[in-house]
């Protein structure tokens, strides 16, 4: 008789508890814009968890318009169009990629997706994974790109297309990308160098090879980002000249909220706005 008093006592308090509100669950403040003001922007919305739900670039020649789902608490699922302006008569051209991304403890543990085209005249498509490793400081570290091929109206497992890209950290800073692209050797490196400038998050995006991606760096699910700002990068490839870019910053209250970037020469300014 003593427990069944105990159980009717906790009732009112278990209905008192249902009838409140659901607590607003807190959320700091996040990119919500980086735009020109003219022909180049960057959009991410937000949830009110404060996960992304939506990125949208728009630049010159082209747009990518990416949504994101969470099937559940380890899932999220991507998927993006990005479209090249046909110009001369010629017909846009669609890429687009669905992605359902893998987290183990808060990062991205691997990525499997499908990548659709109409580029080269017949409808093309691919299946692709990406498997993400991390160093003991929680940064990463490889990329192991595997893709397949269609077969009929199967995928060819049987001939994987595989390589690694490696990402290089030196004091806490991601110094160099090597990126294979299917090759036996770097077809690309990403050389970064950084300012004396730390604990600002960076928001100059990080190759991974995919447009969608940028939200994951910034939301820290691909693992810890530099400490330092980045000052500039520099993109090398076989028989070509290099490419340099470099970053001038403002900082208010701790966040970056204009910055300029130079490339060959020719300088662009972007405003950044921030989430409230």
């Amino acid at each position: 008789m003593k427990k069944f008093g105990v159980l009717i006592s906790l009732l009112p308090l278990l209905a008192s508890c249902d009838n409140q509100e659901e607590p607003t669950p807190e959320v700091f403040s996040q990119v919500a814009e980086i735009s020109n003001g003219t022909t180049t922007s960057r959009q991410i919305t937000y949830d009110k968890y404060g996960r992304t739900v939506k990125y949208t670039v728009s630049y010159p020649g082209g747009s990518v318009n990416a949504t994101y789902s969470y099937p559940s608490d380890n899932t999220i699922s991507i998927h993006t169009e990005d479209v090249a302006y046909g110009t001369l008569g010629i017909s846009d051209i669609v890429r687009e990629y669905d992605d359902e991304i893998h987290l183990e403890n808060g990062r991205a543990s691997y990525c499997d997706g499908v990548f659709s085209s109409n580029e080269f005249g017949t409808p093309f498509q691919k299946k692709y994974r990406h498997e993400f490793t991390y160093t003991s400081g929680n940064h990463l570290n490889v990329v192991k790109w595997t893709e397949w091929n269609r077969q009929g109206d199967e995928w060819a497992l049987d001939r994987p297309w595989t390589w690694e890209n490696y990402y290089i950290w030196e004091n806490g800073n991601l110094t160099e990308i090597e990126d294979f692209s299917g090759k036996t050797t770097p077809f690309y490196r990403y050389k970064y160098s950084y300012s004396t400038t730390s604990g600002i998050q960076n928001i100059t995006d990080i190759h991974y090879g995919r447009h969608q991606y940028y939200p994951l760096q910034l939301g820290g699910i691909l693992g810890a980002q530099p400490e330092n700002l980045i000052s500039g990068v520099q993109i090398e490839q076989a028989d070509v000249l290099p490419v340099q870019t470099r970053y001038e910053y403002n900082i208010i209250d701790g966040r970056v909220t204009v910055y300029t970037e130079t490339r060959n020469n020719n300088s662009d300014t972007f405003t950044v706005t921030w989430t409230e």
